[in-house]
């Protein structure tokens, strides 16, 4: 927008539409629905709507060794990706969310634990963002040696 700095008036502008059309979307329910029925059994450990391009509910499942990432057309409740591969369990071996926790904040003390998750995907880690003051680290720790 180009405002006339003496008069005050608007002497050009331009608007672009927005696509919100979200009320068009199939919903998160129907989406998860949609997952578990292509995975019986499964338990949806990360889920999201992606509006990047085109709009895809995005997930995670687990079962059993298995990891599944699934994406459904928001609109259309279509499958447009639909992969499977075999994860290694290390559950028994792990140092636990406690003590990663713990070493997090050992290395950045007084901050806050902001967001927390297992990453199990090659070798697993436990991975944190923290806060303190106006800074945020990300930490990853070994989830088996620590």
């Amino acid at each position: 927008m180009d405002v006339n700095a003496k008069s005050g008036k608007i002497t050009d502008y331009e608007k672009e539409k927005i696509k919100t059309s979200s009320s068009k979307y199939i919903g998160e329910a129907k989406a998860k629905e949609i997952m578990l029925k292509n995975v019986p059994g499964a338990e949806i450990v990360k889920f999201k709507l992606d509006k990047d391009d085109t709009a895809e509910y995005e997930g995670e499942l687990r079962k059993g060794n298995y990891e599944y990432e699934i994406s459904v057309n928001a609109k259309s409740g279509k499958i447009t990706e639909f992969e499977k591969e075999k994860v290694k369990t290390y559950s028994n071996k792990l140092i636990g969310e406690t003590k990663a926790k713990e070493i997090m904040l050992k290395k950045v003390p007084g901050a806050k634990i902001v967001k927390f998750e297992l990453d199990n995907d090659k070798t697993p880690e436990y991975e944190g963002e923290l806060r303190k003051g106006n800074y945020e680290y990300e930490i990853s720790v070994n989830a088996i040696t620590g």
